[in-house]
């Protein structure tokens, strides 16, 4: 089995939620929570767009401790009237959310049991404008898809969320579309990247089943010649995800595990976009879930991606707790002078363009990469000026515009460490 994979039949209860997918489905929550929040934070807005799909939707509903939960349709559907109500409260100018969903599922009994779940709770005409519910594969059906996307915004803000079962029912082709011709969309991708690494082998049948992917017989041998190695687990991993960031091409990147006690294997929750407080609204959410989101490494800039210390990586569980943000920030301590002198900080650069460079490797939010700034800052290993060259006034808040300087000369405490 890959993934998650559930069984719905309409009049039959809803199938058990397990621990990791409990977590998935809190994430995903609070991240739509947080995004309307952010959408919607304008006073003088009086009007917000967009279409939020569920490629794999489900049959709506699960069991979890004897209780009925919603599954993601009717997350998504709770959200929108949660932001439409919280938004709008003491606002003199009310805010008009105009929310579509396009909710498509391929089998059969699970179709009919959501199609189910929305009636009962008088929501299958609440879809809007440009919604529809769809019997049918999400591959088949993209094209139709984002036309709706472009029809309820003109840049088609979205959100995909992409929750297969395995790693190749949503091609990184697919994802890459989405995100080229919906400018203001985003994806939620889960990928099943420990299944993928325990049966890669150098046979027909996995290279056939890796074309959605996108891997080549080169990238097999690539994870094949790492397989056997030591610390060849977390090399394995950095490389397939390289390989598929780069198939997919988004500008911010947010890969991290999720999995619970009930869960022999981890999957990746894929957040892409190509907005920096995108991506740091998703790494907030991280962060609020605590220790039920999980990586390997310390947490900094070679987190992901980049040759690392693999005793160091094999010892710590980065669990987005207290402990690991304290590891975080020593590590982005000793690690960003080196970082911003190799970017050529000596000449000044903008704190936006060079967050861009280096925020995908990484699991700190702008705020803690602040704070380790400041903390720089503070040692005289870096300055940071206004856009206008102003010394930026010590603890306030950093923007994309200021600029941060390192000394032309390294200080004495810099080559120490």
């Amino acid at each position: 089995m890959k993934g998650d994979s559930f069984e719905w039949a309409p009049d039959a209860p809803p199938p058990t939620l397990q621990d990791h997918s409990e977590r998935k489905l809190a994430l995903i929550r609070r991240y739509l929570r947080r995004y309307l929040e952010v959408l919607g934070g304008d006073r003088r807005r009086d009007r917000m767009r967009l279409t939020l799909i569920d490629g794999f939707a489900g049959g709506g509903l699960f069991t979890r401790h004897g209780k009925v939960v919603p599954g993601t349709p009717l997350i998504m559907m709770e959200e929108i009237e949660r932001a439409a109500r919280v938004l709008n409260d003491g606002r003199h100018k009310p805010l008009d959310i105009e929310a579509s969903y396009v909710f498509v599922e391929k089998r059969r009994d699970t179709f009919e049991h959501l199609k189910q779940t929305l009636a009962i709770r008088g929501l299958a005409n609440g879809l809007g404008p440009c919604g529809a519910l769809i019997r049918g594969t999400f591959e088949a059906e993209l094209d139709g898809i984002i036309e709706r996307a472009k029809m309820q915004h003109r840049t088609g803000r979205s959100i995909f969320l992409l929750d297969q079962t395995g790693y190749n029912q949503a091609s990184l082709h697919q994802v890459r579309r989405i995100l080229t011709e919906l400018p203001t969309s985003e994806v939620i991708l889960t990928f099943a990247a420990d299944w993928l690494l325990d049966y890669v082998a150098d046979a027909p049948s996995f290279l056939k089943a890796v074309e959605p992917v996108g891997l080549t017989r080169n990238d097999v041998d690539r994870l094949l010649a790492l397989k056997g190695a030591a610390g060849g687990r977390v090399l394995m991993q950095q490389v397939l995800l390289d390989l598929i960031t780069e198939r997919i091409g988004a500008t911010f990147t947010t890969p991290f595990f999720v999995h619970g006690d009930d869960a022999h294997r981890a999957i990746w929750i894929i957040h892409l976009s190509a907005h920096p407080k995108a991506r740091d609204v998703m790494l907030e959410q991280h962060w609020a879930l605590g220790n039920g989101v999980l990586h390997q490494g310390p947490g900094s800039l070679r987190m992901l991606g980049h040759k690392t210390d693999l005793d160091q990586l094999a010892m710590f569980d980065f669990g987005f707790d207290p402990f690991a943000e304290n590891k975080l920030h020593s590590s982005l301590f000793e690690e960003v002078p080196e970082a911003l002198w190799e970017d050529g900080a000596a000449d000044g650069l903008q704190l936006g363009t060079w967050l861009a460079g280096r925020v995908n490797r990484t699991a700190a939010t702008k705020r803690q990469l602040g704070d380790v700034l400041w903390a720089l800052a503070g040692e005289r290993e870096v300055e940071i000026l206004t856009a206008g060259g102003r010394p930026k006034r010590r603890g306030s808040r950093l923007r994309e515009t200021d600029v941060i300087r390192t000394p032309r000369q390294r200080s004495a405490f810099s080559f120490a460490r």
